[in-house]
């Protein structure tokens, strides 16, 4: 990662004096300060006795000191495991026995965190603290690829996450496909609001836009605002920004109330992430004719991008909205059961294969064994590709819901009921039934409490099949999401 960042640096001399990282209300760094904090930070863990092969854990919020210490570890060829700063004191020590992390960088804000943890040596860097485990643990890591440096966590909780092993190569290539996807170039300023410690913000944000010598703006605030968001797109001239539908569904309800801000410099916004009502996107398309909504569809164990619609397309919101083509030297299979190759707009499930499919699960050979044959990674998504090429995912093959002997995807029938003025958020779940097999059952967070689950229930007989019709509709509060923005499932 680091050689690829200063051979951008060094093959475009312009972009010395050019900011490279911009922190929304705080601070910013060039791209010639960056190299030197770069620089400075791998010396300070060499001579603190962190080696090559090393495991070392960096828990950040989203900031300049994130990326300096990303590339920090990288330049010295140490393995990276980044981490939410979100992560409590239970969750980081499991993971420290989990991974075998020798050392952890975290910041001033986080000392609590990490209060009388048992460690052989804290070092202070500036505002950062190096603490390290070497010297009271004799623990015997996983042997891995040599190529493999950086671990990243799916989205979840730590009991059912994975850890994904990536090679430099992986992720770059993946950082490359998309760029060349979305036109990405030495003008680009993007906004980033998901943590950079996932795949989608890391990968398709950060590492594609300083390839490409652009701009990222970091903004961090403790939950999403779309007055916020479209505050700092107006003052800062912001040109793309990556979000998740739950972020493009709360913009849609507040778009009238938000004023007139002049965002004409948003060429694009990027999403993924769960399903994705059409409604919303055909009013947000409305409000701002000029900006394209891009829908994308990847997974970590991917890179993560696997597709994404093009800004050239011709994009009909009310359309079934596909997440667009494979992304370059990305081969998509969808399959049956029995692992036979299925015709176009026929269901199944789907099959990837690229240069930035994953080595595999750290410590779970099994599991590993299970998604990845021959190159091919098999991603537990039942999708179609139409005649141009273009996937449409419909479910998660455990999220299906069999009831009355008939598959239903509740992903549909979220989309369809957050098409629902006064339905904010949902999640559909399959209920164990004597006479069905399964109900289906509607968690619904209502925007307005005037709305009854009767009055739902009907709305749902006037769009879906009867037998797609929620038997109950459960008010609640909230819907469980992890830190990026998915839906937490029971299963």
């Amino acid at each position: 990662m680091y050689k690829n960042l200063l051979n951008t640096v060094n093959s475009q001399p312009s972009l010395f004096n050019k900011t490279a990282i911009k922190e929304v209300f705080g601070s910013n760094i060039t791209y010639g300060d960056l190299m030197v904090e770069i620089d400075k930070k791998s010396n300070f863990l060499l001579q603190k006795g962190v080696k090559k092969g090393d495991f070392i854990s960096l828990v950040s919020k989203n900031t300049i000191s994130f990326v300096t210490w990303y590339f920090a570890v990288h330049k010295i060829e140490a393995i990276l495991i980044p981490l939410s700063d979100s992560i409590g004191k239970w969750e980081i020590r499991k993971l420290i026995q989990l991974i075998s992390i020798d050392h952890i960088i975290f910041s001033e804000q986080q000392k609590s965190e990490f209060h009388n943890f048992e460690c052989s040596n804290i070092n202070v860097y500036l505002n950062s603290f190096l603490i390290s485990f070497k010297q009271i643990r004799n623990r015997k890591k996983e042997e891995i690829d040599s190529e493999v440096s950086i671990l990243l966590r799916t989205s979840g909780s730590i009991g059912n996450s994975k850890i994904v092993m990536h090679t430099n190569e992986s992720i770059l290539t993946n950082a490359l496909a998309h760029s060349n996807a979305v036109n990405l170039n030495q003008d680009e300023n993007t906004l980033v609001i998901l943590p950079l410690t996932f795949s989608f913000a890391h990968t398709c944000q950060m590492l594609a836009v300083l390839f490409n010598g652009g701009t990222i703006n970091l903004l961090n605030i403790p939950f999403f605002s779309p007055e916020t968001m479209v505050k700092v797109i107006s003052q800062e001239k912001i040109t793309s920004t990556s979000l998740v539908f739950l972020h493009l569904k709360r913009w849609e309800q507040v778009i009238n109330k938000l004023g007139h801000q002049n965002i004409e410099t948003l060429n694009f916004v990027c999403y993924a992430g769960g399903p994705t009502s059409s409604e919303c996107i055909i009013k947000l398309s409305q409000k701002y004719p000029k900006i394209k909504f891009l829908q994308a569809y990847g997974l970590t164990e991917a890179g993560p991008r696997v597709t994404i619609v093009r800004k050239n397309d011709t994009i009909n919101p009310s359309e079934n909205h596909h997440s667009g083509q494979p992304v370059e030297n990305v081969l998509i299979e969808i399959r049956d059961e029995n692992n036979i190759t299925l015709p176009i707009r026929q269901q199944g499930e789907v099959f990837i294969k690229s240069p930035s499919i994953m080595k595999g699960y750290y410590m779970n050979e099994k599991l590993t064994n299970e998604v990845l044959t021959n190159g091919w990674l098999k991603t537990g998504d039942i999708g179609f590709l139409d005649e141009k090429n273009r996937l449409s995912i419909l479910s998660r093959k455990k999220n299906i819901i069999i009831t009355m002997g008939s598959n239903v995807y509740p992903e549909e029938i979220e989309e369809y009921l957050l098409q629902h003025p006064y339905v904010g958020e949902v999640l559909v779940l399959g209920e164990k039934d004597n006479y069905a097999g399964e109900i289906i059952v509607a968690n619904v967070v209502r925007t307005n409490e005037i709305i009854t689950s009767h009055e739902l229930i009907n709305f749902c007989k006037e769009g879906l099949a009867i037998y797609k019709v929620p038997k109950i509709i459960r008010f609640v509060e909230k819907i469980p999401r992890t830190n990026s923005g998915k839906i937490i499932r029971a299963y």
